[in-house]
């Protein structure tokens, strides 16, 4: 399993207030983030992004099927925001088969998800809304629209 990196989540952030500013008509991003903008060396604009980008706390979407430990590296604070949402709705954008058993699935929100059963049967498609609750001892369940289930682990 891929590590999430706190670069990725951070990137992911920016992308995130990108968006807010975009759907909230064109009004203007923060002042310090402008400020990075107008930087002409890449690794000082990046490094400013990434400041300005770590102030701003993760959602509990964002944060739903992580640890704790990674939310908190994600967010360089300890934070409990993992267990507030007790489930998770998205559709299903893309299916990869694994080799040997199981599959893949990337959802519309950007998360991916990865088959734990070694079950030759899939419970999802392209397309479907699927749901994302929590199981037993930190396990999750991703649930197909037939109400059929299988047993899930965030992948990033």
């Amino acid at each position: 399993m891929r590590s999430i990196t706190s670069r990725t989540l951070k990137i992911g952030a920016s992308w995130i207030v990108w968006s807010v500013a975009a759907a909230a008509g064109g009004q203007m991003l923060p002042d310090a983030i402008q400020a990075c903008k107008s930087e002409q060396d890449n690794a000082r604009r990046l490094q400013c992004y990434d400041r300005e980008v770590a102030k701003f706390p993760m959602t509990t979407e964002q944060s739903f099927g992580l640890s704790e430990s990674a939310v908190a590296v994600a967010q360089h604070k300890s934070s409990s925001t993992a267990r507030e949402v007790k489930h998770l709705t998205a559709k299903v954008v893309a299916i990869t088969e694994r080799p040997h058993a199981g599959f893949v699935a990337t959802l519309d929100n950007g998360q991916i998800w990865v088959q734990n059963e070694m079950e030759s049967l899939r419970v999802i498609d392209v397309g479907d809304r699927v749901t994302i609750k929590p199981g037993m001892l930190g396990s999750f369940w991703l649930v197909g629209p037939s109400g059929r289930r299988t047993k899930a682990h965030r992948m990033q």
